[in-house]
């Protein structure tokens, strides 16, 4: 648990949780942009990029439970 007269240690967590956040937001939607142009290009294939889309929302997922771990410590 963090210490009351010290919230910094979690509020820098939290801070670099919702950067963290942001940027995966941003790669993800990158992603997205992307395989939507691939298939309104005509490609019947599976989208190139797919894995790493998967790898993207389950880092996402990932930050998303550590931020709200982080979040709850002061409760």
């Amino acid at each position: 648990m963090s210490d009351p007269e010290d919230p910094s240690g979690r509020d820098a967590r939290l801070d670099a949780l919702r950067q963290a956040i942001a940027e995966t937001v941003a790669r993800r939607n990158r992603l997205k942009a992307q395989m939507a142009a691939w298939y309104e290009g005509g490609n019947r294939g599976r989208f190139p990029g797919r894995a790493e889309l998967a790898e993207v929302d389950r880092r996402l997922s990932d930050l998303d439970t550590r931020f709200k771990r982080a979040y709850d410590e002061a409760d």
